[in-house]
């Protein structure tokens, strides 16, 4: 029953029902002892205590049992999605039918993978449930059908969500009941190229999410804006740091007056220059992004239009990655 999927539940009301039973005949019994109604009583007492700690026993040992089946059928099940999974990646994939049949999870419809994992998690701690869970609970948020999950090492997961899509901004507060939770997309694609594609964006960006201080970071998107020049940056942390701080000179400092003037800078590029939207943006007055803007051009010690590309991107690494960077 355990390895079908049955539930523990079934198991304890027969067991009620049984013991039930058992003790109307045991009552039945008793009423026609040709005896004192005193020893009757205590008879049926006798009786009545017995039965009790014999379901208490017998229950405990069935659901041990019946756990034990349950723990093996989802081992074999995971072995089983494991193997198919790494056979799709590894382009051994013979038959896309197989998969299917093996894993409930069809190949043909489009993909969007993700890595999940719990940052700095106990490596004596089996996270595999509660990783399976939080799976399952975006699944919810997006939407989706029910993901192909398969756990990588106790803390980690590979997943893919049958959906066309996946916003950061939503993700992030299912996984944020969970301490250390972090999550990277790939981007949408069809078919089993799509489904290793996809899964391999996902692990390119995952180190920003490993490594960011942003606490806005916890769940990254590989189809965000740059997000896979800031990926290769982020492994190598002590160049993007040097390469920040010479493009942004004071600006590149870990304070948050330095982050102010950045973040002033970055989104009226953004905007196009406009000091109108970047006062919209940012909800402050013209006045005030003007004398910013000002402080800005005063710390890089150039125009801001000037080594344009450099700087965008150096802010934009800044503002992902935070003091990681700085």
């Amino acid at each position: 029953m355990g390895q079908r999927g049955i539930p523990a539940s079934s198991l304890r009301r027969a067991y009620h029902f049984g013991s039930d039973d058992l003790l109307a005949n045991v009552f039945e019994e008793v009423r026609e002892l040709d005896t004192s109604p005193e020893l009757r009583l205590r008879v049926l007492h006798h009786f009545s205590g017995w039965l009790h700690k014999y379901v208490d026993w017998i229950t405990r040992v069935v659901l041990d049992v019946h756990e034990e089946g349950r723990r093996y059928s989802v081992e074999q099940n995971a072995t089983v999605v494991s193997t198919m999974v790494r056979r799709a990646l590894q382009g051994d994939l013979t038959s896309t039918d197989e998969f299917t049949v093996r894993t409930g999870y069809p190949l043909t419809r489009t993909h969007l993978a993700a890595t999940l994992w719990i940052d700095r998690a106990n490596p004596g701690t089996d996270n595999t449930a509660l990783l399976e869970s939080l799976a399952h609970d975006v699944a919810t948020t997006l939407g989706s059908r029910a993901p192909l999950f398969t756990s990588v090492d106790r803390s980690t997961a590979w997943v893919w969500y049958p959906v066309a899509d996946a916003d950061p901004e939503v993700v992030r507060p299912v996984l944020s009941v969970v301490p250390g939770a972090r999550m990277a997309f790939g981007s949408p694609a069809p078919g089993l190229e799509g489904f290793r594609e996809s899964h391999q964006q996902a692990e390119s960006v995952k180190h920003v999410a490993a490594v960011s201080t942003n606490q806005a970071m916890t769940v990254v998107g590989h189809g965000s804006g740059g997000m896979s020049i800031i990926a290769m940056l982020a492994r190598d942390l002590p160049g993007t740091r040097r390469w920040v701080r010479d493009v942004l000179g004071p600006l590149a400092a870990d304070t948050e007056a330095a982050e102010r003037l950045r973040d002033t800078a970055r989104v009226f590029l953004d905007c196009g220059n406009s000091y109108v939207a970047t006062a919209e943006a940012l909800n402050m007055h013209r006045n005030t992004v003007k004398y910013r803007l000002g402080r800005v051009v005063e710390e890089l010690g150039h125009p801001i239009g000037e080594r344009r590309l450099d700087t965008e991107l150096a802010l934009h690494t800044a503002h992902v990655l935070g003091a990681a960077v700085l």
